[in-house]
């Protein structure tokens, strides 16, 4: 039981496919029966499109006799040859009969009185001729017989000299005194008769078997007594030309006067299951049981692959744990860290500011003041970080507008009105090391501009700008409503400790300082 559990799956599998199996050997085994079922179908079709051609002939050949016979009857005088070779031509092209076919007088002495065709008059030389030297005696004997019987007769097909089969029809002919003149025997070409069997374009997978009574074979061109080799013109379509020993013929008789032709037909190729079907099944099917088994194996694979990675996942989920308190941990210390650097710079900044207050000389105090200012600039900084969630990123615009008020309280008096405008937008988000170097050089900027630049009774003015240009590329942009920088000081060589400092802080963000004289604006284009 243990064995099936562990393997219940792959069994399951494997009675699937027995199963599949067994179902495409019984549709394989339909489809021949089917197969061999429609072949005998139309065997049986042909038999029958056979015997209705061949009883639509004999109606003709009927229809041709009855009217020679109904024509000698009914003559007001017994016919000549000329006048029965005209009725004859005339009948052919009324019936569009168009092969051979003779008609002959022979009297009560079994002599040929005369013979014609639709086209001749005694085109074989007949006239005069007995006919005992061209028919076997028990055949004589029965034409005599024929000479006192009322009824058309019709004798076993025979060959003829002049080179092809006939069906030999007699009957007999009396003078107006009822005494025997003789008989008629028009004799029609098999051919006729075969012809619309072949025809038929359904005829030609078939091969055909035509004898009377059992005994006497023929074809379109000749009568056959023996299965054996004859000379002269051959049927292409005669069935000793196939292994007609092996077909399997199926036949019907038919009666035709007072002779019965039976018509067999076989198919000319015997019965052969279409392997091809067989084979691309049993191929498909091959091919579906290899898919089958890599879809099982890639199934067991990804299994054990799922369970690895449930197994690797619950470990990384451990580990994300373990690593997530290490971070919380870590961004304390850091917190920690700017929270002390801004209270050291805080006691700076007192210290400087301590000091600049016991001083009396006023260059000190203006660079106490200075260096206050941007240790300020740099304490905000950390304070900002220390207070931001990611510990990363500060927001410019808020802090741009805390350091412009800590500045604004250190250098304006209520005398000065600045309007403040920060185009900066809110989400702008830098780094700790971008922020710094920017905020000292706003600084430097503000103070020269709270110094030197505003007026009383003035409306005075800071522009503050910081727009992005492409990917990582930034441009600062600030002017006041300030005179500007004098003519002759050179920004990039003043000697000034503000502008110097602007200078080295600028190139620290990897930036291009500009000075534009005419709008008294600098520009600082910096990459993050």
């Amino acid at each position: 039981m243990a064995l099936f559990a562990r393997f219940k799956y792959q069994f399951i599998l494997f009675l699937v496919l027995l199963s599949g199996l067994a179902l495409v050997y019984q549709l394989l085994q339909s489809n021949a029966e089917a197969a061999r079922k429609e072949y005998d179908t139309r065997l049986l079709e042909a038999r029958e499109e056979a015997e209705l051609h061949i009883r639509t002939a004999i109606d003709v050949y009927s229809t041709l006799v009855s009217s020679i016979r109904s024509y000698v009857n009914h003559a007001n005088k017994y016919p000549t040859e000329d006048e029965l070779f005209h009725f004859l031509k005339d009948l052919i092209r009324d019936t569009r009969f168009q092969d051979s076919i003779v008609v002959s007088w022979v009297d009560t002495n079994q002599v040929f009185r005369y013979s014609v065709t639709p086209f001749h008059i005694d085109p074989y030389h007949l006239k005069g001729v007995s006919v005992v030297n061209l028919r076997p005696p028990h055949e004589v004997a029965a034409l005599n017989r024929l000479m006192f019987e009322p009824d058309i007769q019709l004798f076993p097909p025979i060959n003829l000299v002049e080179g092809w089969a006939g069906f030999p029809f007699n009957f007999s002919v009396f003078d107006e005194e009822e005494r025997s003149r003789g008989y008629f025997a028009p004799i029609v070409n098999v051919k006729y008769l075969l012809n619309r069997i072949y025809a038929n374009p359904k005829s030609q997978g078939y091969v055909y078997r035509f004898s009377v009574n059992d005994s006497i074979y023929f074809n379109r061109e000749k009568v056959l007594n023996r299965f054996h080799e004859e000379q002269g013109k051959k049927d292409p379509e005669d069935f000793r030309n196939y292994p007609y020993k092996e077909l399997d013929f199926i036949g019907s008789e038919i009666d035709f006067y007072n002779l019965k032709i039976k018509v067999e037909v076989a198919h000319k190729e015997a019965f052969r299951e279409d392997v091809r079907i067989s084979g691309m099944t049993y191929a498909w099917y091959v091919l579906l049981i290899i898919i089958s088994v890599i879809v099982w194996l890639q199934y067991v694979r990804h299994s054990r692959l799922n369970a690895q990675l449930v197994g690797t996942q619950k470990n990384l989920n451990e580990k994300n744990q373990e690593l997530e308190s290490q971070v919380n941990q870590i961004q304390t210390l850091i917190k920690e860290v700017h929270h002390r650097v801004k209270n050291n710079l805080q006691i700076i900044a007192s210290l400087l500011n301590l000091q600049r207050m016991n001083e009396s000389n006023e260059e000190v105090i203006r660079a106490l003041l200075k260096s206050k200012n941007r240790i300020q600039s740099m304490a905000l900084v950390h304070q900002k970080l220390y207070g931001n969630e990611h510990l990363t990123n500060i927001y410019v615009r808020e802090y741009l507008e805390q350091l412009m008020g800590h500045l604004e309280g250190s250098f304006l008096d209520d005398q000065y009105a600045v309007e403040n405008s920060i185009e900066v937008p809110n989400d702008m988000q830098f780094g700790m090391d971008t922020m710094i170097p920017l905020g000292l050089i706003l600084n430097e900027l503000l103070t020269n501009s709270y110094k030197y630049a505003f007026e009383e009774g003035k409306v005075n003015s800071i522009r503050l700008k910081i727009q992005k240009t492409e990917e990582h590329q930034f441009v600062l942009i600030y002017a006041d409503s300030g005179p500007g920088i004098s003519e002759d000081i050179d920004v990039f060589n003043s000697g000034t400790l503000g502008l110097e400092l602007i200078t080295i802080l600028s190139e620290q963000i990897g930036g291009e300082l500009q000075y534009l004289r005419e709008s008294s604006e600098f520009r600082i284009l910096f990459r993050v």
